[in-house]
């Protein structure tokens, strides 16, 4: 049941943040942390339900054209459900909705260093949780990906934002990821249109053309 309350928390934080009461979202997807914190030292099993009920919410306002590659403008909300494996896929959703409302609140760049921390830990919240290569999370990833580049530039971190990119590439490259996200043509072109960008910008030779 709590990590049924965290998805609540998660999917009226991104309410708010439609509205623009991003410093509401912010507290909602905190209380979201703490409820899985919370949840993770509870041997209570919570009710069973499929991981893969992850859906985006278009958030307009994040591109700029001084920028070298473009954020990921949107959010993800989650089933009001969860499983006890779900708590890390959760808690790294959060993560990353917490970095974009950051984003918002700070004129992207001005934050960019915070925000690069919060993509970084749940990215490494999905490594360490073996969750990198499940078709679920596929999605989040490559927006993580994208935006750990973006941000990375930002705070002049040139070779971490390569190593982004490159990752990205990776997924891009790989037909089962392509599978997955057919209902997700509009984001795969979009992160495909970032890579070529970056790549002929940086003049690396890792770009899906490639």
């Amino acid at each position: 049941m709590a990590l049924n309350k965290a998805c609540l928390q998660n999917n009226e934080a991104i309410g708010l943040f439609t509205t623009g009461r991003l410093e509401d979202a912010v507290t909602k997807w905190r209380d979201a942390l703490a409820i899985i914190r919370k949840a993770a030292d509870s041997s209570q099993a919570p009710p069973d339900c499929l991981p893969d009920t992850l859906v985006a919410s278009r958030i307009e306002g994040l591109h700029d054209e001084r920028h070298i590659i473009s954020m990921f403008d949107k959010v993800f909300a989650l089933a009001d459900t969860a499983t006890k494996q779900d708590e890390n896929f959760l808690a790294a959703i959060v993560l990353y909705n917490i970095g974009i409302a950051y984003s918002l609140q700070r004129k992207e760049c001005s934050a960019a260093s915070r925000v690069l921390n919060l993509y970084r830990l749940s990215l490494q919240i999905l490594r360490d949780s073996d969750l990198l290569w499940q078709s679920h999370t596929t999605l989040l990833l490559m927006a993580l990906y994208n935006n750990l580049a973006h941000m990375a530039f930002c705070v002049h971190e040139t070779a971490y934002a390569v190593y982004a990119l490159e990752e990205l590439t990776l997924l891009l490259m790989d037909e089962s990821v392509k599978a997955n996200l057919t209902s997700h043509e509009e984001d795969f072109e979009f992160f495909y249109r970032n890579t070529l960008v970056l790549a002929s910008r940086v003049g690396i030779a890792t770009s899906p053309a490639a």
